[in-house]
């Protein structure tokens, strides 16, 4: 099926809009073209709240919606809008009655310009932060609205586990992957941490998940006590490739000054935890205070390597169990460049395929949720949200896969 998709993603602290066409061709294959990509990234916003601001999201997203939706539509053939009816008019206010600045300039652009010429709208109906994922819905079914196209509902989590089968999106122009099922997914990022399966193209099935933190939050929060900046993962990254460097010079052997726990790590189930980690981290931090930059080095490697060994020991346990015969990676913490040196050799020793997604797919992006809207639609279990003013569409801020 050959589609043009508008997609929109605003889940937690990224705004992503893009245009994508995306056709499946007889002989199974996908091929993407992406016609226009923007993003909007809060970082910067929610540096100094030390995590994301859910409220301050909220309001950036609809700040950040009409102009990246102006930049998106300028680059693509646009259906005229000769007149909007005053009926839509005040549909659009009601469903953007919070944020009537974004109301007022999505009308605008709107009547200026038109509306894309695409065949349905994806967006992110969770798992996310609710008042966030709101805004991205209710400018959706505002656009669905004038251009009488339907939206698709998307997953974020299936967002992120299709973004493993592209490659760079350095080109615009790429051929999804189609590795033999079934197919073991590992998920991590700043909110999630879950191992999925995929049996066929359209069924997803859970195997294990974290009961508390995800792993991207443990990273963030253990590394704020190291006094690292918002977001601390990548912090932690280069300060443990430091203590590689040290360890493989043979300069310093700091392998035995932190030693953390592996929760779960030998526990039958396929679920994590890392609430607890937490609690250890500042202990021993606490202990060792004031920390020199040897020792923050030497904690950033141990946390890292803690981390990493306690994902790669139950990937490795769903490996075994389901008999996968390919292994896909997504998610920000997917950019850590420990975590997918194991993977890599995991998948060699389990002789399996391996998909990290590429990183700039990596974090939360637009494109992912358009090629996992192309899936759903073309599933015929989907429920498609057909537009006009009383389109019925709600968001699940814990959806699951």
């Amino acid at each position: 099926m050959d589609m043009k998709i508008l997609a929109i993603e605003t889940s937690c602290d990224e705004t992503g809009v893009c245009i994508l066409e995306i056709d499946g061709t007889e002989d199974g294959s996908v091929d993407v073209s992406i016609i226009a990509n923007k993003l909007a990234s809060q970082t910067k916003n929610h540096r100094k709240h030390g995590g994301v601001f859910p409220t301050l999201a909220k309001r950036l997203h609809a700040r950040n919606l009409p102009p990246l939706c102006y930049n998106v539509f300028k680059n693509v053939k646009m259906k005229p809008c000769k007149q909007i009816a005053e009926s839509d008019r005040k549909q659009i206010t009601r469903w953007l009655s919070r944020h009537p600045e974004c109301a007022d300039k999505l009308i605008d652009l709107i009547a200026e310009h038109g509306t894309p010429d695409v065949d349905a709208i994806a967006v992110t109906v969770g798992p996310g932060l609710a008042p966030a994922l709101w805004v991205g819905c209710n400018v959706a079914r505002s656009i669905a609205l004038i251009a009488d196209v339907p939206i698709v509902p998307v997953n974020h989590m299936a967002g992120h586990f299709l973004s493993a089968l592209a490659p760079s999106t350095e080109d615009d122009h790429f051929t999804l992957a189609d590795p033999d099922y079934p197919r073991i997914a590992l998920l991590v990022s700043g909110g999630h941490t879950e191992l999925i399966k995929q049996s066929t193209p359209h069924s997803f099935q859970k195997l294990g998940q974290t009961r508390d933190d995800a792993a991207g939050e443990a990273f963030d929060k253990i590394g704020r006590l190291l006094g690292l900046p918002y977001p601390a993962g990548p912090h932690v990254s280069k300060l443990a490739k430091q203590a590689h460097e040290q360890i493989r010079n043979s300069k310093l052997e700091i392998r035995n000054l932190f030693n953390l726990p592996r929760p779960m790590i030998n526990s039958d189930n396929l679920d994590f935890s890392f609430a607890g980690l937490k609690t250890a981290a500042r202990k021993q931090i606490e202990a060792a205070e004031p920390m020199s930059d040897k020792q923050k080095q030497a904690f950033a490697y141990e946390l890292e390597t803690t981390i990493v060994d306690v994902l790669i020991a139950k990937t490795k346990k769903a490996l075994k169990q389901t008999e996968a015969r390919s292994l896909l990676a997504g998610g920000g913490v997917v950019a850590n460049p420990h975590l997918r040196e194991q993977l890599e050799k995991i998948a060699s020793e389990n002789s399996c395929d391996l998909h990290i997604c590429p990183l700039d797919l990596a974090t939360d992006n637009a494109v992912m949720i358009g090629i996992a809207g192309w899936y759903a639609a073309t599933d015929d279990d989907t429920e498609v949200v057909t537009p006009g003013r009383k389109t019925a569409i709600d968001v699940d801020d814990r959806l699951s896969l």
